[in-house]
């Protein structure tokens, strides 16, 4: 289980991070790959660079984080995360059409979060995910 995210997370973020990967860790080897965010004259440029950054690094079941994507519950998105995943978080310029035609697109709600909040939302849907496989309650882990 991984997540690759463009950017690296304030410090504010970062504790709540680490909470969450080791909740996680209990259940599975998880890793969180943060790649340099990219600069450019344009939004499209910008994308472009990135997609080059990420798409080596996919491999599994891609499961990529978009406002387009399909909003589900968080007893779907454990159905997803039974088998080992990589999920992708892009900048706040968004992600490539090239990367998205690479998995599965799943939305976080029809708000919009930045990508550092989103990135600590889908930490804890990974753990509430891995609470509804493994049936344990999930205010007491």
């Amino acid at each position: 289980m991984r997540i690759i995210c463009i950017g690296s997370l304030k410090d504010k973020f970062s504790i709540l991070e680490k909470d969450y990967i080791k909740k996680i860790n209990k259940f599975t080897k998880f890793e969180i790959i943060e790649l340099k965010e990219s600069s450019g004259n344009s939004k499209e440029e910008i994308i472009k660079k990135e997609e080059k950054l990420i798409i080596p690094k996919l491999k599994d079941n891609i499961i990529i984080l978009s406002e387009e994507g399909r909003n589900i519950s968080s007893r779907e998105f454990s159905e997803l995360i039974k088998n080992d995943s990589t999920f992708v978080i892009g900048s706040s310029y968004g992600l490539s059409e090239n990367v998205k035609k690479q998995g599965k697109l799943i939305s976080l709600s029809k708000m919009t979060f930045n990508h550092q909040l989103a990135r600590i939302i889908l930490l804890e849907q990974i753990y509430r995910g891995y609470c509804i496989i493994k049936n344990l309650p999930y205010q007491r882990n």
